[in-house]
């Protein structure tokens, strides 16, 4: 099922992205992706290339980005399939990169993000599985994605290279799915090297030092590792 998205505008980077949701309101959104700096300081391989994924609604008054507000704008899943949108932009200039997310917890409540999206996947999971391996983890660790399941986090891997070919074309369609890039927009460009939700992205460092990645990519990781370094 195609699901119309909104126009898209990023940083020279293609790691900050925004657009409008348009329902009752106008709401500014951005999506950024935030990589997990010094790797081994948390229990990784040094070559691990691990972004989280963040979104949130961008607050004109304060200048500042809430990813725990629920914005009831009508409109979640065009929000939803335009944050999905811009992983091709992304995995242009990282094709290397894994893509890790888990729910906002407002304090008091529960993880519902994290639910909404386990329920999106699994809404078009067929689709989604023909483009990129899902791996969700729960309490008995990571795994690949079933349906069946329920996940605290997830992380995300490009099956091809297949999104590369969008650095000569405007846009490319897969299995039925249109994904056209975004506008850079160079006043974006004073977003570059900001910290984003600090809390999230501390919340989601202790997880990974605490659960690693999955010991498939991490002996992927070291392979290529010792490869190169055979090869020096």
């Amino acid at each position: 099922m195609q699901i119309e998205k909104y126009k898209t505008e990023s940083t020279v980077s293609s790691l900050v992205f925004t657009f409008e949701s348009v329902g009752e309101k106008i709401i500014n959104k951005r999506v950024i992706y935030s990589k997990f700096k010094n790797p081994e300081d948390i229990g990784l391989p040094l070559n691990a290339n691990v972004y989280n994924l963040g979104f949130g609604d961008f607050n004109e008054q304060t200048g500042q980005l809430d990813d725990q507000i629920i914005s009831k704008n009508g409109d979640t899943e065009q929000v939803l399939a335009t944050v999905a949108g811009t992983v091709s932009d992304f995995w242009i200039e990282y094709p290397d990169a894994q893509i890790f997310f888990m729910g906002s917890i407002p304090e008091g409540e529960k993880p519902r993000r994290t639910r909404l999206y386990q329920m999106k996947i699994n809404r078009y999971f067929a689709d989604i599985s023909l483009i990129v391996n899902v791996r969700g983890f729960t309490e008995n660790g990571w795994e690949t994605f079933s349906k069946d399941k329920n996940y605290i986090a997830f992380l995300i891997l490009q099956k091809t290279k297949y999104f590369s070919i969008m650095k000569t074309q405007e846009s490319i369609t897969k299995n039925g799915y249109a994904f056209k890039r975004s506008t850079y927009n160079p006043a974006l460009d004073y977003l570059e090297g900001q910290v984003f939700f600090k809390e999230k992205m501390d919340r989601a460092r202790a997880f990974l030092k605490e659960h690693g990645l999955p010991k498939d990519i991490v002996d992927e990781l070291n392979r290529k590792a010792n490869l190169e370094k055979n090869t020096l």
